[in-house]
Order: C-alpha cells, then sequence, then structure tokens
C-alpha cells in the first residue's frame, strides 16, 4: 500500500502544530483545549487532566520523530514545554492515593466532578501513556517508575472493581469494552518503554498486557464483531447489547496488532482482520459515506430493548454523528493492516476513508486550520459535545505520527 508519507508530514507540519503550539501553556506547563469545534474560541482555561496526559505522549513522540529525522523540525521548544508539563501534572494530578484528579484549573488547583475529583479511570490511563512516553523518549528514569506505578494503581482498581468511567457511567449490570482495550493498550505501550531502558520490568507489564488482550479476544470479539457492552443472557435483546461502536473497534485493533507485533503472536490475525472488515462495513454510511458513531450489530440503526439508562440516550442522539478521531483511526489502521492482512481490501477501504475524511473535516478557515472535528451524517458541522468540551491534540496529530512512522 502506497501512503503519501509527505502529505502527512506536511499537515502535520502547516495545519495541526501552529494551532497548537499556540495553545501551550508556557507559564504553568499543560496545553489549553477547551476550544469551540471550529478552533476559533477559546471557552475556557480549566485543564481535563485526559487531555493533558495525550499532550504529552504526543509531544514525546514529536520529540522522537525530529531525532529520527521524519519531523524537520527544531526540538528545544518542544522539549521545554514536556518538562514544564511533566513538573506540572506530577505536581497538581495526582490525589494522594495514587489516583489521578480528572479536572484542574489553570495553574493547577483541583476542581470536583459529579462530586469527586478522580472520577474516571481513563485519566489514569492517559497520564500512564504520557508518562511512559515522556520516559522512553528522553531517558528519564524517574518518570519511568512513576508510569510504572500508575499502572499498577490502575490495574489494582480493576481487579478491585474500584473505579469509575466518566464522562460515561457503565450500566449496571455491564461490563463494557473500553476497559480491557485501554489497559491492554496502556500495558503494551509502557512495556515498550520499559524494554526500551532495558528494565527487565517490561516481561511483566507485557504479560499484564496480553491477560487483557486475552480478555479481549475471547469475551468481547464474537462471531466477526466487537462487542461494546457485556451483559446477562437476560439482556441480550437490549439496545445496549446490540450496538457497536465501528471507530472503537479499529482504534481497538490496532492496539492489538501492537502487541501481537511485540510479541511476534500472530495466531489471532484472522480474527481481527474479520472484525475490522465487519466493522468497516456496517459501519459505512452507504448514504453519505463516512463511518457512523454508533450501529446495529447487524448494520443500520442501533435498535433493542431500552433500559432508560443515560448511555441510551447518548446512541439514539448521535448514532449518524461522524466524527474526527473515528476517521483518523480508520486511517492509521488501513495502512497498518495494509501490512498484515488482506493488502488490496485495505488498500481500497484507506483510499475510501481518505477521500471522505480530508473533504469532510479539515477547518477551511486558513487562520485556524486542524479540524472541525465534530459533524453531522450530511457533513455539516455541530457544535454539540462529545464526551468532554475539548478538542485536543491526540487522535489526529497521533495517528498522522503513527502513518508517518509507517
Amino acid at each position: 500500500m502506497m501512503i503519501n508519507k509527505e502529505f502527512y508530514r506536511q499537515e502535520i507540519i502547516n495545519s495541526f502544530l501552529p494551532f497548537w503550539k499556540k495553545a501551550v501553556d508556557n507559564t504553568n506547563g499543560g496545553i489549553y483545549t477547551c476550544f469551540s469545534n471550529d478552533g476559533s474560541t477559546l471557552i475556557s482555561t480549566d485543564k481535563y487532566v485526559w487531555s493533558q496526559g495525550r499532550y504529552l505522549w504526543i509531544w514525546a513522540r514529536i520529540v522522537d520523530l525530529i531525532r529520527k529525522g521524519l519531523l524537520p523540525l527544531e526540538e528545544e521548544s518542544y522539549v521545554q514545554e514536556l518538562d514544564k508539563t511533566i513538573s506540572f501534572l506530577t505536581e497538581h494530578a495526582f490525589l494522594e492515593n495514587g489516583n489521578a484528579i480528572f479536572l484542574l484549573d489553570y495553574e493547577g488547583n483541583p476542581k470536583l466532578n459529579n462530586g469527586v475529583y478522580d472520577s474516571s479511570v481513563y485519566v489514569d490511563c492517559f497520564l500512564c501513556l504520557g508518562f511512559a512516553e515522556y520516559a522512553r523518549v528522553l531517558g528519564n528514569k524517574e518518570i519511568l517508575d512513576r508510569a510504572v506505578l500508575i499502572y499498577q494503581n490502575i490495574t489494582n482498581r480493576i481487579d478491585e472493581n474500584n473505579y469509575l468511567t466518566m464522562p460515561y457511567p457503565i450500566p449496571e449490570g455491564y461490563s463494557i469494552f473500553g476497559i480491557p482495550m485501554f489497559v491492554m493498550h496502556v500495558g503494551q505501550e509502557l512495556s515498550q518503554a520499559l524494554k526500551s531502558s532495558n528494565d527487565p520490568r517490561y516481561k511483566d507489564i507485557q504479560n499484564q498486557a496480553k491477560k487483557y488482550q486475552d480478555i479481549l479476544l475471547t469475551k468481547f470479539i464474537k462471531n466477526g464483531y466487537n462487542i461494546e457492552m457485556l451483559s446477562t443472557e437476560s439482556n441480550s435483546d437490549t439496545l445496549l447489547s446490540n450496538h457497536f461502536t465501528p471507530g472503537h473497534t479499529l482504534e481497538c485493533l490496532w492496539f492489538v496488532i501492537h502487541l501481537l507485533r511485540d510479541t511476534d503472536n500472530w495466531q489471532p490475525l484472522t480474527l481481527i482482520e474479520n472484525c475490522a472488515k465487519n466493522a468497516f462495513e456496517k459501519g459505512w454510511d452507504t448514504e453519505y459515506g463516512g463511518l457512523l458513531r454508533f450501529v446495529h450489530q447487524d448494520g443500520g440503526i442501533p435498535k433493542g430493548r431500552l433500559l432508560n439508562d443515560v448511555y441510551e440516550k447518548l446512541i439514539i442522539d448521535t448514532w449518524d454523528y461522524k466524527l474526527w478521531w473515528v476517521h483518523s483511526e480508520a486511517l492509521y489502521f488501513c495502512g497498518l493492516m495494509g501490512q498484515y492482512g488482506d493488502s488490496e481490501y485495505w488498500k481500497n477501504a484507506y483510499k475510501q476513508i481518505f477521500e471522505y475524511t480530508f473533504k469532510t473535516f479539515p477547518n477551511p478557515d486558513p487562520s485556524i486550520k486542524e479540524w472541525i472535528q465534530i459533524r453531522l451524517r450530511d457533513g455539516q458541522a455541530s457544535d454539540k459535545v462529545v464526551a468532554l468540551p475539548v478538542k485536543d491534540p491526540y487522535h489526529i496529530l497521533r495517528n498522522f505520527l503513527l502513518i508517518l512512522e509507517l
């Protein structure tokens, strides 16, 4: 598969980094992310720690690619901004028990979210990713040790079922695909950071990641599709049990491929590819193009018995939205899978995704650039909040950087 490396390099340098460089808080550390969907207005200077961990990973990977000669940029300012951010997060982002704080003001003072400070274990996961990548790229043993402690705290809480998942609580009686998916991915990245430092702990962390991979492949991927929410047989007819998220599926499956690559175990590849093809084909909007946010397992509008759960309303209200992150994840997945699977299929899928994505999401305002991240089914922009009221430098830049590395 031929991917235009120079295209993505120029997108990173000319369309994304100018926007995000201006958003960096050079006084306190971290980055401002509470922008309007079109990027024209900074709505708040609050800092969602979820986004700060993501930013840390992105900036560290940029430094890595500068050093590898893949990005013609000066690394000094990125390293300075990384150092200030790691200090900000180390000082302000954790409670005494080690749990991550969900929301800070611009100076680092904690703010309650739904009556608590540590309202989402996903924040811990993003911080662990950021700390691990910072440690790998900059060779910081102290931060690497801190990343291991964060990961151990995450897995202990998962084992004890002592965690929250804001902004979307887990519906009562269900277990969700996102937990093993994300904890596997964080473990895979952390194990590679440890391995690059010749730290023997990498094997234990990798084995923990493989444990969560096994949960995904045996419990949450069935009959060629992924189960977003797994419940008892009595709830098998509900909307929650019968929907899935195409973008989430493709994102998770490249996480799995990265771990298979690390462990040189390709036995599950056919299962993964079949699941990915189903997600792509059932998630594709044949009328307007693009990948839908939520669909029924058989394709089309999500349906099933309702339980009066808040997540059902989200699915019903936004199932046909076209979201930025879904399409950047699909671009990378198609490129990656083209190396390991049915190359002709994924070449065509990549072309299909590419054409839709770059006619739909790039901001036409040359003074802003970046992407208008949230679109309605027909491609019109929407200002509705998706997950957090933020526009952060993650999915698009992460996938463009990974594509550059392909």
